[in-house]
């Protein structure tokens, strides 16, 4: 009883400093940034403006008090207008960890019994009327998402994204509700294992590698190219069982947990995404040593001349990447399209102008629009264009 009652103190403690830090903080910085806004002049609205850097300033300044808490919900369907929709079918499953024969490469190995492989929640989705756990037809196409949040938050259907995938690509999908890294527990190589397990789970189900896409957006963006990354590892080691994905579709991926690139900062007052650094980066890598954030698991940006990036041109893997030129991740994003064109992969990037951190994601929030969620009908389009790809391709 005690124990409960100090952690109910804490909690109070860290919403009222929350709370007071907002109060505090961000009445002048809607003012500071009306004055910004005329000093600068840029090419959208003083409200876009306005709002995008009082979402950036409640993100830092809440980061830097406390993480989320653990997602009760993680497991179960949430009732918005898109899983309550006719047009869908949504069911959820646990799925088994990662096998035991499947080879543990350094960077899991390394952290020990510290993070374990554990059951995951993966959510099927695709149009009404689809057997969503049957096995896969021959051919049959599949998506594996990721949920964006800084490694610390988020869930796969709390947002448009995957049920409009599914609508444009005609079958199903398979998100992956991987753990947080909120604890011990759960920290990377955590999101890596559960991803794994969701791959195990797809090919399991009968579906071909190579009609297999992954895509994700921002940190769900950085777990697909890390679980891209330990497929290829794996067939570089001489196990070839789980194959390769035929392509990747990534929205505004993370690829620098350094922030070192000049547009973290040249940025830094035209988009909504606050300090990752402070918590969520140091939260996410708790169990590596100083400067793991500069390996290419963590920042694929920072290693430009990968053999990884020619082992996915040799595969004939096919990328879609869009991203804003607003955005505080635009340099990174940039910095990984020009690796993979050097390489020779065959990939396309959709440059969003004026857009906000995956701004195409925030389309339904009414109180930001037209000035935020306008890139969705170009994002939809590249959608449309990468599975016309992949027909061409015959993935």
């Amino acid at each position: 009883m005690a124990e409960q009652l100090v952690g109910l103190l804490r909690g109070v403690t860290k919403v009222a400093i929350i709370v007071t830090l907002l109060l505090v903080t961000l009445p002048p910085t809607a003012i500071y940034h009306v004055f910004t806004y005329l000093y600068r002049r840029p090419p959208y609205s003083l409200k876009r403006h306005v709002i995008a850097n009082l979402m950036r300033v409640a993100g830092t300044n809440a980061s830097r008090v406390t993480l989320p808490p653990r997602d009760a919900t993680a497991a179960m369907i949430p009732k918005n207008k898109y899983t309550t929709s006719p047009e869908w079918t949504v069911e959820v499953r646990m799925v088994q960890p990662l096998d035991a024969d499947v080879p543990r490469l350094p960077i899991i190995k390394q952290v020990g019994d510290k993070v374990k492989g554990a059951p995951v929640p993966v959510f099927m989705v695709a149009p009404a009327g689809t057997d969503l756990f049957a096995r896969a037809a021959p051919g049959e196409r599949v998506v594996l998402h990721t949920i964006g949040g800084a490694y610390v938050g988020g869930h796969p259907l709390s947002e448009h994204i995957v049920f409009n995938m599914t609508k444009v690509m005609k079958g199903r999908l398979c998100t992956v509700n991987y753990r947080k890294s909120l604890d011990d527990a759960s920290a990377f190589p955590g999101s890596l294992l559960d991803s794994l397990a969701g791959w195990q789970f797809l090919i399991k189900l009968g579906f071909e590698p190579k009609n297999i896409t992954l895509a994700g957006e921002s940190a769900g963006g950085n777990a697909c190219l890390a679980l891209m990354r330990y497929l290829d590892d794996l067939q570089q080691s001489g196990y070839d069982k789980l194959g390769l994905a035929g392509g990747m579709l990534l929205s505004a991926p993370w690829s620098d947990l350094t922030s070192s690139f000049p547009s973290i900062q040249t940025n830094k007052h035209s988009d909504i995404l606050f300090d990752l650094t402070a918590a969520c980066v140091p939260s996410h890598i708790r169990h590596y040593g100083k400067g793991a954030a500069r390996g290419p698991y963590f920042s694929p940006a920072l290693h430009p001349n990968d053999e990884h990036w020619r082992h996915l041109a040799q595969a004939g893997v096919i990328v879609h990447i869009n991203g804003g030129d607003a955005e505080a991740f635009f340099d990174e994003i940039s910095s990984v399209v020009r690796a993979m064109k050097t390489a020779g992969v065959d990939v396309t990037f959709l440059k969003l102008p004026n857009g906000v951190h995956t701004d195409y994601v925030l389309k339904d929030l009414g109180i930001l629009s037209p000035d935020i969620g306008y890139t969705w009908p170009a994002v939809k389009q590249d959608w449309i264009e990468y599975f016309e790809a992949l027909d061409k391709r015959g993935y």
